[in-house]
């Protein structure tokens, strides 16, 4: 079993790995078998690789609201076939940290989105905050495993 699997198939029965330090952390403790903690033991390294691979610093670039492409994005290192959900409150962070970058800008307050409206769905791969191609009409896109789905359009913000 790999490092993906074991925490796929951990996150799947509401297990949530977590890095603590050189440590991992497993919520709730009480739902691993004797197998579950064997595997976590077997697998350390990696795991502990892998989780810190989830907590790499986010790079969040925002241009000023006058210009013409804004784009506020992150991207999770991932392949097609790793479907380790993201963990929600990590998600909520990089979003809160984009929102806070925009409001120190000065963006207007309707154009940056809300981490809450969204719901931040799991397996959530990127959000991108950038200019549609029509010219006057911006879009917001959320990135869905490597599919775009438009979430909001309103008309771009000229300073």
């Amino acid at each position: 079993m790999s490092a993906e699997s074991l925490i796929a198939d951990l996150n799947s029965r509401g297990i949530r790995l977590e890095l603590n330090g050189e440590k991992i952390s497993v919520t709730p403790s009480s739902k691993l078998t004797d197998s579950d903690r064997e595997s976590i033991r077997q697998h350390k390294p990696l795991l502990l690789a892998r989780l810190q691979e989830d907590r790499a610093p986010v790079e969040i670039k925002i241009a000023g609201p006058g210009e013409s492409l804004r784009r506020a994005g992150w991207r999770r290192a991932a392949t097609p076939d790793s479907r380790y959900p993201i963990i929600p409150q990590e998600i909520r962070a990089k979003i809160e940290a984009i929102e806070q970058e925009a409001r120190r800008l000065g963006w207007p307050p309707e154009l940056i989105w809300s981490a809450d409206f969204w719901g931040l769905p799991r397996g959530l791969a990127a959000v991108v905050d950038a200019d549609d191609e029509l010219g006057d009409v911006r879009s917001d896109y959320i990135e869905i495993l490597g599919v775009k789905h438009v979430v909001r359009r309103f008309p771009r913000f000229h300073a």
